[in-house]
Order: structure tokens, then C-alpha cells, then sequence
């Protein structure tokens, strides 16, 4: 999978040069290839593995490494609005 977020965002996430980082971190309604849904991205360097929990239905979601740097997300298709959760 591809980011939902622009290369260039990513890039300046993972070098700490983005001027607004959490208009990219965090989860964000987005539509990928004509489905819509929520993705959530999260940039740990240190993390091996990274899910998402969902603090409402305690659905867990693992988050693919986009980038080896640290940079994860997971689109989630069958979210129409953001949700609490946990990474």
C-alpha cells in the first residue's frame, strides 16, 4: 500500500521539517482509488510493529510500515468518521 498522504509530507515527517505535522499524523478522512475512509499515520522510528485500536468496538487494525525511517498507517475502509483510538 501506498500513503494516503503526499511523498512530500511524508518525507518531511520522517526528516522533522514539516510545518504542520498533525495536518499529517493522526487520523484523517481521506478517499483512496474511490473509496472513502479513515487513515491513520503515525511516524515511530523505534517501533517494530504499530496497530491501531479502536477505543469504542476494541477493534484492532495493524498499521503497515510505509517507509523503513518509522513512518506507518492504515486505511480503514469501513470507518466513515474519525474514532477514538490507541496506537
Amino acid at each position: 500500500m501506498k500513503t494516503t498522504a503526499s511523498l512530500d509530507a511524508v518525507n518531511r515527517i520522517i526528516h522533522t521539517d514539516h510545518h504542520d505535522p498533525f495536518s499529517v499524523l493522526g487520523a484523517h478522512l481521506v478517499e483512496m482509488k474511490g473509496t472513502r475512509g479513515v487513515a491513520v499515520r503515525a511516524f515511530l522510528p523505534d517501533a517494530k510493529q504499530v496497530s491501531v485500536l479502536d477505543m469504542k468496538t476494541a477493534s484492532e487494525f495493524v498499521m503497515l510500515k510505509i517507509m523503513e525511517e518509522g513512518f506507518y498507517e492504515a486505511f480503514l475502509p469501513e470507518y466513515s468518521e474519525v474514532f477514538p483510538y490507541q496506537l
